[in-house]
């Protein structure tokens, strides 16, 4: 796909909810989010850390391109789509957008806020549970998409999940966002900023994590319940000032899981680095969808 700008909340929801709420799969309760959110643990696991400023992480985390889920729900009806992870609404809302209600899974309560505040009045389903936790409904759903998140997720027993819940002709979606590996004269600047401030972060870029996950077809239970493997991509550029790389960076699990001392420093020099690169960078992205088969 050719490269385009893509705007970081983009797609409008679509449809609304009855004041019941909408009923996407009978027989299966949807429990409302509600009451005090819980303080994170003192010992904090990577998957859990987005919860902690899930408005940090609406507002700078980007939103995902029309053409590439038009390519996501092209041939699977018009029915609910099963999303993993939802997180407060990225995907969701681009999913509302083509026309498709969404039976969202989100086990984070304080993420699961945010989400029904993004879409509560669109025809979505907020499911306050994890991939592992939820009663799923057996051959209920077309299409299943986790959109930045199935790395989080384990496959030994994911891809047996969601193939259950997955009609005969069901598809499976997993998207990422993921930097380009060249970023040119503000990657060298990054790397020599991080070597000096946070030499054990692993990770710059959000994303970047997330990539040793291609292709699936290779992980374990991928290949006894799905087939048929294709890879969609679309490539743009993020063009962010000081502010907003600030925002995306520290809405990614290695920067939120620095000691806040550090973490500090370092994005003070982060964006003292963006104005002396002229107040505005830009950030090569692609984000990819690899669709498969139920068998």
């Amino acid at each position: 796909m050719a490269s385009s700008p893509l705007p970081d909340q983009g797609l409008s929801p679509s449809g609304e909810a009855s004041e019941a709420g909408p009923q996407l799969v009978p027989g299966i309760p949807v429990r409302p989010v509600s009451g005090p959110l819980p303080l994170p643990e003192p010992d904090r696991r990577a998957a859990q850390v987005f919860g902690e400023d899930p408005i940090l992480y609406d507002r700078f985390r980007p939103g995902y391109p029309r053409d590439l889920m038009e390519t996501v729900v092209s041939g699977t009806g018009r029915g609910p789509v099963l999303e993993i992870g939802a997180g407060t609404g990225k995907s969701t809302r681009a999913l509302l957008a083509l026309g498709r209600p969404v039976y969202a899974l989100e086990p984070d309560p304080r993420m699961a806020a945010v989400l029904e505040l993004n879409c509560g009045q669109a025809n979505v389903s907020v499911v306050r549970a994890s991939l592992e936790e939820a009663r799923l409904p057996v051959e209920a759903f077309r299409l299943a998409v986790a959109a930045q998140t199935w790395h989080w997720v384990d496959p030994s027993t994911a891809y047996a999940r969601v193939g259950d819940a997955l009609s005969e002709d069901g598809r499976l979606a997993l998207l990422w966002h993921h930097p380009l590996d060249d970023q040119g004269m503000l990657g060298e600047a990054m790397e020599r900023l991080y070597t000096r401030l946070a030499p054990g972060i692993g990770a710059i870029w959000p994303g970047m994590e997330a990539r040793d996950f291609d292709p699936p077809r290779d992980h374990v239970g991928a290949a006894t319940r799905f087939r048929g493997w294709t890879y969609h991509e679309h490539r743009w550029e993020r063009r962010l000032d000081s502010v907003g790389l600030v925002g995306w960076l520290c809405s990614s699990s290695a920067h939120r899981l620095l000691p806040v001392p550090d973490r500090v420093e370092l994005m003070t020099a982060v964006a003292a680095l963006v104005l002396e690169l002229g107040g505005e960078v830009t950030v090569g992205m692609r984000t990819v969808a690899h669709i498969g088969l139920r068998t």
